[in-house]
């Protein structure tokens, strides 16, 4: 619901705002700013009073340094050795970096106060508040039931491996962008196309949204010790990978890539024009996937060996 939200909000007046049209104190982003800012801090004071990792950790620590390791061990199953497992997370954080560092910048779908997708959208077919709003409930539902109906529970299964949802995300982020930098033209900006266009892109960036992340999130979780309580807690662990340590960071890369996209994306979107900044996203995004071949690749040996196995 939060692209909707988002959306909806950001057609209202701040309260307590000047309503002077000729000198406003506010931008248009400035309500739902203030209800996300408002969200996040419930949210911070609810999960520093109820998560269950924030209670007695001194003494959970002492208890975990005195238990044995036995990671990479279960039920007489042999892992693959932890440098090697390193390696690949390495590899999976480049991409998850790499991958939000353009998705982050031109996307509506996980960071709208940094996107360029509203503006976008504004500026074109999209005028009415309603039909705005419906565009980003449109990412917003359709990301939801496609995650949890769809994504979630093909990788549960193991019918899709994690790597193959996540090129067909980035493929489905690569014909949104085409058909955003595509939409300015005149033959399609001014036809009776214009808004099926959109929702075209809203889709795509919905399907990118609901696989990419979530593909790239459980492949790194498959190369982790799956019990930190398994692990050495002391040094870095050079005996084991924790998946608490190793998967912040992972985050942390792509956390990197957020905080830069919107920078280059905005930089190059009010220099040179949308056209300009989506074609360059999606340029980059086709090589990052056509990359991701050799990754691929030993992500489906590895597979097949565990089955063999």
């Amino acid at each position: 619901m939060g692209p909707s939200l988002g959306a909806y909000f950001a057609s209202q007046p701040l309260p307590l705002a000047s309503k002077t049209a000729t000198n406003p104190r506010w931008n248009v982003y400035a309500f739902p700013a203030a209800i996300s800012v408002a969200l996040l801090l419930l949210e911070t004071v609810y999960l520093a009073i109820n998560l269950p990792e924030t209670k007695d950790y001194k003494k959970s620590q002492q208890q975990l340094e005195k238990k044995p390791t036995t990671a990479g061990v279960k039920e007489g199953k042999v892992k693959e050795s932890v440098e090697v497992r390193r390696q690949r997370l390495k590899k999976l954080g480049r991409l998850h970096g790499f991958f939000l560092l353009f998705f982050s910048g031109v996307s509506g779908c996980n960071m709208p106060s940094f996107t360029l997708l509203p503006d976008f959208l504004t500026s074109f077919a999209i005028v009415e508040k309603a039909e705005f709003t419906l565009t980003f409930l449109n990412i917003g539902i359709l990301s939801s039931l496609l995650q949890g109906g769809y994504v979630r529970r093909a990788l549960a299964k193991g019918k899709v491996s994690e790597l193959t949802f996540t090129k067909q995300g980035i493929y489905s982020c690569i014909a949104a962008l085409s058909l955003m930098a595509a939409l300015p033209f005149p033959a399609i900006k001014d036809s009776g196309y214009s808004t099926v266009v959109l929702y075209a892109i809203a889709s795509c960036l919905a399907y990118t949204s609901a696989t990419c992340v979530t593909g790239m999130m459980a492949a790194a979780a498959a190369c982790c010790d799956e019990d930190d309580a398994q692990t050495t807690v002391k040094g870095r662990g050079s005996d084991a990978l924790p998946r608490g340590r190793a998967l912040g960071g992972f985050r942390s890369r792509g956390q990197l890539g957020r905080a830069i996209g919107p920078l280059w994306a905005t930089a190059l979107y009010w220099t040179r024009g949308p056209t300009v900044a989506y074609a360059v996203a999606a340029a980059a995004l086709t090589l990052i996937v056509l990359g991701m071949g050799p990754m691929v690749k030993d992500e489906m040996k590895r597979r097949k060996n565990i089955k063999v196995n």
